[in-house]
């Protein structure tokens, strides 16, 4: 049974974050500036595209922040340079690896593979999410009864849902193993367990949480001043969305990264 503490994990992930925030600002300009733009294109084509539409329009923003989180894997592990926008940023001067490189890949099919996963992932899931709001849009609702309310057998089918949502999240994260250069069939079998799932799926949630908490006041205090529906609003919406998922995206995968390698390279929790 592997497990890890992910309190600790999403603490050392806004830690390492907010440390290197100046470095990764620099790396993470291009990514925030391409998901702006697409933002902005979504919100002057919103009556013309679809959900899967506008999957396809956020491409683009995607693969450059499959490079800058692969490339954050690498740098936070193994103290790399990282690669985006077509140029190599060197690491700040002083600081050192944090742990010795362990896998069996070398670096470049590390990047490839670890890119090639954040991608397949990116892909399907716009896609599922895309085409679910198309047929929800698409479907009429369905008329209650008065006085109906949720059955036991309902209950339990949305519990069972939930624990397959949960043996699925960890799927998700699957391209960080193959940039730390380990096989994914690997990490599926120390990680094949509910249990194990749940506390992956607890990191995501405590880096997710705060920050979207904080986000969202801020934004709404911009779009007090602004005003709603202006084109400051929109511009400033979708430069929060965009910063702040990146930000959201990079704690989420400095934490998972710290679990995994407690889960491939050792855990004291280990039964």
């Amino acid at each position: 049974m592997a497990r890890f503490d992910f309190i600790e994990a999403s603490a050392k992930g806004y830690e390492f974050v907010w440390s290197q925030k100046a470095f990764l600002t620099r790396v993470a300009i291009p990514v925030v500036y391409v998901k702006v733009a697409s933002f902005l294109m979504i919100f002057l084509m919103q009556e013309q595209a679809s959900n899967l539409m506008d999957g396809l329009i956020l491409m683009p923003g995607y693969v450059l922040e499959g490079l800058f989180m692969i490339g954050l894997i690498r740098y936070f592990l193994y103290n790399e340079d990282i690669f985006v926008w077509g140029k190599t940023l060197q690491v700040p001067e002083g600081r050192e690896a944090v742990r010795p490189y362990q896998g069996a890949l070398t670096r470049l099919q590390c990047i490839q593979g670890g890119f090639a996963v954040y991608m397949l992932i990116k892909v399907v899931l716009l896609a599922f999410v895309g085409a679910m709001q198309d047929l929800a849009e698409m479907t009429p609702e369905p008329s209650q009864a008065a006085g109906a309310g949720p059955s036991p057998m309902g209950f339990l089918l949305w519990i069972a849902m939930f624990a397959i949502f949960l043996w699925i999240f960890r799927l998700v994260w699957m391209f960080i193993p193959t940039a730390m250069g380990m096989p994914i069939r690997f990490m599926l079998e120390r990680t094949k367990g509910l249990d194990t799932a749940a506390y992956i799926f607890g990191t995501w949630l405590t880096c997710f949480l705060p920050s979207v908490v904080f986000m969202f006041i801020l934004l709404g205090l911009g779009v007090a001043v602004f005003g709603p529906n202006t084109p400051a609003s929109v511009i400033l919406t979708a430069l929060f969305f965009s910063g702040f998922e990146v930000f959201v995206t990079a704690v989420s995968i400095i934490a998972m990264t710290i679990g995994f390698h407690e889960i491939l390279y050792g855990n004291k929790q280990d039964k």
